[in-house]
C-alpha cells in the first residue's frame, strides 16, 4: 500500500468525510523520523488530505501564522512564507489554495466554503474570525501527528467569547500587501500577559473529550492522527471555563 493509501484510510478510518468541513493541525515529524525521503511523505499527506476532502463536496482549512508582522515586516498572503509546519508551507504555495489576510493569524482555504472563510476580519479570534465561522457551521478539527493538547488554537476563541481575565486584546498596525498595493492595517487578538506568567494547558479539555468519546484517535505509519467536532470541543471548554475559569491554564512565575 502507498503512503497516500494508508493516510486517506486512516482519514477514512477516523470518520472524514467527503463533504466535511475540517481545520486542519499538521505536524509531519512522527511521520518522517527515520526515513530520508521527507518530501514523498509531505506530498503524500497532502495528496490524502485532497483526496479525502475533494474541494467541490469538501473545505479544508490549515493555519498559516507567521510572526514577522510584529517585527515590522510587510504581509503578503501570497508569498509570506508561514511558521506552522512543511505541510502547511507546501500547501500554501499551491494555487488552489486562498489566504486570509490576517497579517500575523492567517490560514489558507481550500473548497466548497472558501468565501465563509476568506470574509473574515482583523480580530483574531473575534467572532467574524476563522474560528468564529468554525463555531458557526457544523466543522471537525483534525490532528495529524500533533495532539490536541498542544496546538488546538480554537480555544482561544472560546477563552475571548467568554471574556477570561487573564487575555485581553492587543493591537497591532502595519503593512500589508496585496497585488503589488501596499496599504496599512490594523489587527488584533486576544493575547496572554507578555511577562509569561500565564501558559496554555488544555490537557484537562483534552482528558474531558477523551472521556466523553468525543476525540477519536488511530495510529498509521508511526504517528497518530485525530479528529473531533467543534461543537463538543465548544461545549467542554465552557464546562470546564465555568467550573473554574482558569481551568484552560497554568501559571507561572514572571519572567
Amino acid at each position: 500500500m502507498t503512503d497516500k493509501a494508508k493516510y486517506v484510510a486512516a482519514l477514512r478510518a477516523l470518520g472524514i468525510q467527503a463533504g466535511d468541513c475540517c481545520y486542519c493541525h499538521a505536524d509531519m515529524t512522527p511521520f518522517m523520523r527515520g526515513k530520508d525521503r521527507q518530501r514523498e511523505i509531505i506530498g503524500a499527506w497532502a495528496e490524502a488530505l485532497e483526496e479525502a476532502l475533494p474541494s467541490d463536496t469538501a473545505t479544508m482549512i490549515l493555519p498559516t501564522f507567521c510572526w514577522d508582522f510584529y517585527h515590522g515586516k510587510v504581509y503578503d498572503p501570497a508569498t509570506t512564507p508561514c511558521n506552522t509546519g512543511c505541510l502547511n508551507e507546501t500547501l500554501r504555495r499551491r494555487p488552489e489554495y486562498a489566504r486570509t489576510k490576517h497579517p500575523v493569524f492567517s490560514h489558507i482555504v481550500r473548497g466548497k466554503r472558501t468565501n465563509t472563510f476568506l470574509e473574515t476580519g482583523m480580530d483574531a479570534f473575534g467572532l467574524s474570525s476563522v474560528f468564529g465561522r468554525l463555531n458557526g457551521i457544523r466543522s471537525k478539527i483534525l490532528f495529524i501527528g500533533v495532539p490536541f493538547y498542544k496546538c488546538c488554537t480554537f480555544v482561544h476563541f472560546i477563552e475571548q467569547l467568554w471574556g477570561v481575565p487573564y487575555r485581553e486584546p492587543r493591537y497591532f498596525t502595519g503593512k500589508v500587501c496585496e497585488h503589488g498595493r501596499i496599504s496599512e492595517v490594523r489587527c488584533s487578538h486576544y493575547a496572554r500577559p507578555a511577562d509569561g506568567s500565564v501558559v496554555a494547558d488544555f490537557v484537562p479539555l483534552e482528558t474531558l473529550l477523551r472521556n466523553e468519546n468525543y476525540l477519536s484517535e488511530v495510529e498509521v505509519d508511526g504517528g497518530k492522527i485525530g479528529v473531533v467536532d467543534t461543537g463538543y470541543v465548544f461545549q467542554a471548554a465552557r464546562k470546564l471555563l465555568s467550573e473554574n475559569v482558569e481551568s484552560l491554564i497554568e501559571r507561572k512565575a514572571k519572567a
